[in-house]
């Protein structure tokens, strides 16, 4: 899942 348009949801992903 590649969240490009929300970089917000990319780092919480991360932050999980």
């Amino acid at each position: 899942m590649c969240n490009q348009s929300l970089p917000a949801v990319g780092k919480d992903l991360r932050a999980t």
